[in-house]
């Protein structure tokens, strides 16, 4: 702890201690006054047992005032010399770079004056024992040794109207017991006589000027006010009339429906914010009367998002909503994806809605210039034809671009997209970060270009569905591909490489994960996978596709309506799925016909000829690796290999060199690793052929003594 940092703490106590000193006058005043009500009394002694005539009468006198108690604010005021004295310790803490502890909680929460002197109250009982025994004197109770919430309302109120407004807010809904900063006594117990007690993080707060309020307390329902702008918004017009209808009462539900990138998170908040209201949301879990009646405690207005109101398991919370709304006034906001529309609610409502779409590109690259400038328009219009982000998101995107750039150099502004974008890790789709190009792509000449247009085709796809209109003539206006050809051709590498151009985030189906037992999961799984591509703007990939994309048969037992159905159900998803969809297959003509009109690129992948496998041969040794110069990797061309194949043998080789000590992948190391290749795929390759290839020179009984020792080595398959 430094200088500055024990300075600092020393004015916060000083602070607080200047703070006590007109909670110590009210208390004198209030101890006077429970003396003269004791005095009236012959036997006060005997309260604590019994109620006595003489004490019956005195509580018919205070019951008859309009306060049980007497209001002691007007001496808990500071004086002159009190204000001065707090003038200079700010003065003190501001040369040092804090700030006092009492203020910091004032502005961090926006607090009322009289909250504040409430915490202090109940400060004053953990900073010294005799203040307890004090309270319990005032309130009358030896058992009460925390102040109450009619203390509260006594000590920070200065009339009667006043102290009715103190008791609301410390009202089960006020801001301290919202915040958890004030901890309330539970019990069957009057609400004015419920005990109340500082929090026991805020006391270290209270002292330490380094800690942060923020950091302890918040409001868990309250979403934070830094809206975006309606003018931001295509529907800007729209959307303010609405906020207009809702601030002045001609609209008391609001319902904003949109699919896909829809800004509908967006538009709440700045419908709501152009209100000038507090925003609520309500969380899972939480009993929507409470949050009604909070709402309506704080003149805030609630945001419901709908889709747990449709789901079908539940059928009594969408019921119980609807009621609860129906009976209700207070402005509400409705989101979803589909509408929710309970007849009798919009009977009982001033309802009006607007049904939002995702911005065109055009919009939303202006919105990417907004928020970061330095993109240029050029860069801004790419960004926005790969990433159509809500404003948040691109908030989010430049913030990180900022923080980036000021730690250790900028990173790629793509980078930052995907990880704003990959907000979970779903359990049926695996996201691949693409580290392979076009250069490590090797592949006949007109499947090669064929694959590195994609991309092209991508960046291009809102131009052409958005300005030149070609999205009206198709479902989802998303692109799909379809790759088939042997294993090991390079379907999976060429997703990844359109990944890489298009600097988006490849997200790998995990079928066994995907596909279930129980009927209709399958279908919630599969929409599940698809949801996750569209929110983190990713390329979805299917690999060994005709699993999944099977053709349809004949039903001919009842499991194969199901399997019908949901092949059905995909077909459906994958028209409607707005992004890029790549599906991976070594059998074509297992594809459902059905799925194959739905491709703008059919792919086949042959396996490598002699000039590619060359090619492969040359990039399956990375530089580092130690090859011998007696390998002739041009020679190994000969041999019909696919590139996984090939990268496989060339792996396999480097673990045989190492596990045998040598210092160098020789002749023989290759062979070996070659004929396990072959093995592994259940190919037979003649020795005296591998001979031929790699030079007469290679070792025959080497070559057989590995085949026979294949099994016991990383690689090796069962015969």
């Amino acid at each position: 702890m430094n200088d500055e940092h024990i300075a600092a703490a020393r004015l916060a106590h000083e602070h607080l201690e200047l703070r006590l000193r007109p909670v110590q006058r009210a208390l004198r005043a209030a101890v006077v006054e429970q003396k003269r009500a004791n005095a009236a009394l012959a036997h006060p002694d005997v309260k604590p047992l019994c109620v006595s005539d003489a004490q019956v009468d005195q509580l018919l006198q205070q019951v008859g005032r309009s306060t049980t108690k007497h209001i002691f604010a007007f001496v808990a005021r500071f004086t002159e010399e009190e204000k001065r004295h707090e003038a200079r310790l700010r003065v003190e803490a501001a040369q040092l770079g804090a700030q006092l502890p009492l203020d910091a909680l004032q502005n961090a929460f926006a607090l009322a004056p009289s909250d504040v002197d409430a915490l202090v109250i109940c400060a004053a009982v953990e900073l010294h024992r005799g203040y307890g025994r004090i309270f319990a004197f005032v309130q009358d109770e030896l058992t009460r040794q925390l102040p109450t919430i009619d203390t509260l309302c006594a000590f920070t109120a200065c009339d009667d109207a006043g102290w009715n407004a103190r008791r609301r807010d410390f009202g089960v809904h006020g801001a301290l017991r919202r915040l958890g900063l004030l901890i309330v006594e539970e019990g069957a117990q009057p609400e004015l006589a419920k005990t109340c007690r500082l929090a026991p993080r805020a006391l270290q707060a209270l002292t330490d000027p380094a800690v942060s309020w923020r950091d302890l307390f918040c409001d868990p329902t309250l979403v934070r006010a830094d809206a975006p702008r309606l003018a931001q918004f295509e529907a800007a017009e729209e959307l303010r009339r609405l906020a207009r209808g809702l601030q002045d009462g001609a609209v008391n539900l609001l319902g904003l429906w949109g699919t896909g990138a829809a800004p509908l998170a967006d538009a709440v908040k700045a419908v709501v914010a152009e209100t000038g209201r507090p925003l609520r949301r309500w969380p899972a879990g939480t009993d929507l009367r409470e949050m009604l009646a909070l709402a309506a405690d704080t003149a805030s207005v609630l945001w419901i998002e709908t889709g747990r109101l449709h789901d079908e398991s539940q059928p009594d919370l969408a019921r119980t909503a609807a009621t609860l709304i129906e009976q209700g006034t207070q402005p509400l906001v409705l989101s979803g994806e589909h509408p929710w529309r309970p007849t009798e609610v919009l009977a009982a409502r001033n309802y009006a809605e607007l049904t939002l779409t995702a911005p065109d590109v055009a919009h939303c690259a202006r919105q990417w210039l907004s928020a970061l400038p330095g993109l240029g328009e050029q860069g801004a219009a790419d960004l926005a034809a790969r990433y159509r982000m809500s404003i948040g998101e691109q908030a989010a995107v430049a913030r990180a671009s900022r923080v980036s750039g000021a730690l250790a150099g900028a990173q790629r502004v793509g980078e930052l997209c995907r990880m704003v974008a990959q907000k979970k890790s779903g359990g049926f789709a695996r996201a691949v970060v693409p580290r392979r190009g076009p250069d490590d792509l090797v592949l006949p000449e007109g499947v090669r270009s064929q694959v590195v247009e994609i991309p092209r085709f991508y960046r291009a796809l809102s131009h052409v569905n958005e300005v030149w209109g070609f999205g009206r003539m198709m479902s989802g206006g998303g692109l799909k591909a379809l790759f088939t050809g042997d294993s090991g051709t390079g379907k999976t590498l060429a997703a990844e490489v359109i990944a890489h151009e298009l600097d988006l985030p490849l997200l790998k189906v995990d079928l066994a994960q995907l596909v279930s037992k129980w009927v209709g999961e399958t279908e919630k799984n599969i929409d599940s996978a698809f949801r996750e591509a569209e929110a983190c703007h990713a390329i979805l990939f299917f690999d060994e596709a005709d699993t999944l994309f099977g053709k349809r048969g004949e039903i001919q037992q009842g499991s194969d309506r199901y399997a019908n159905l949901e092949t059905g159900f995909l077909l459906q998803r994958l028209e409607q799925f707005s992004g890029l969809a790549v599906l991976a297959s070594n059998l074509r003509d297992e594809i459902d016909p059905a799925f194959i009109r739905r491709f703008q690129v059919l792919l086949h992948f042959p396996r490598p000829q002699v000039a590619e496998r060359a090619r492969l041969w040359a990039k399956a040794f990375p530089p580092e690796a130690p090859l011998h110069p007696g390998v002739d990797l041009s020679t190994l061309a000969a041999i019909d290999l696919t590139g996984a194949g090939i990268v496989s043998a060339g792996h396999t080789a480097a673990l045989l060199a190492a596990d045998a000590g040598s210092d160098t992948i020789r002749r023989e190391h290759v062979a070996a690793a070659i004929q396990r290749q072959f093995h592994r795929e259940a190919r037979i390759l003649p020795p005296n052929e591998l001979a031929r290839v790699l030079g007469s020179s290679a070792p025959q009984s080497a070559l057989h003594q590995r085949r026979r020792d294949a099994t016991t080595l990383v690689g090796a398959a069962p015969r």
